[in-house]
């Protein structure tokens, strides 16, 4: 259930359990919430010194891929929306949309990433083929053209493992609701 406090938009204990899943990448991470109608999802949060922004949403589909890039664009930030459901790697797949700053104009979307977790801790956003992966890192994201893992099976225990840390992250969080 999400609620005003002071002026802002508090999200659902998951929902921010979630965006603190991507988040503690971050070094040092300094919340900056984002107040107005800038398109996003309530409850979006700036990252100053990785220049990211991190929203998240219950909605499925896709329906900010404009929203990103115009943000995206305007602010020269990369942008985050992890889009959970309502029931986050139990019946809904958590999947993730960024909007990448580029240095020739208009930021670029990538759609429909799913979380991947390397064995030495590290968090990727990653495509179902062969595109473009992006590394959650300590300045923040990092856009790579080479897949983090070495074969498909090391691929499936990083979903895994990442599938695994959405639904105790989920659980926890509800369990502290009640």
């Amino acid at each position: 259930m999400s609620m005003m406090i002071d002026g802002q938009l508090a999200l659902s204990s998951s929902t921010r359990a979630l965006r603190d899943l991507v988040v503690a990448e971050f070094a040092s991470p300094h919340p900056e919430p984002l107040g107005g109608n800038n398109g996003l999802p309530a409850g979006a949060v700036g990252y100053l010194a990785q220049n990211t922004v991190v929203a998240v949403t219950p909605v499925t589909e896709r329906r900010f891929d404009e929203a990103l890039i115009r943000y995206a664009d305007r602010t020269r930030r990369d942008v985050v929306l992890v889009r959970c459901g309502m029931h986050p790697e139990t019946l809904d797949p958590v999947l993730v949309d960024v909007a990448l700053r580029t240095s020739f104009g208009r930021p670029v979307l990538v759609p429909d990433l799913s979380l991947w977790r390397g064995v030495d801790r590290s968090l990727h956003l990653v495509p179902d083929g062969n595109d473009l992966f992006v590394e959650v890192a300590g300045h923040g994201l990092d856009a790579l053209l080479v897949r983090p893992w070495n074969g498909w099976e090391e691929r499936c225990d990083g979903l895994t493992r990442a599938a695994a840390e959405v639904v105790r992250a989920a659980a926890r969080a509800r369990a502290g609701e009640e």
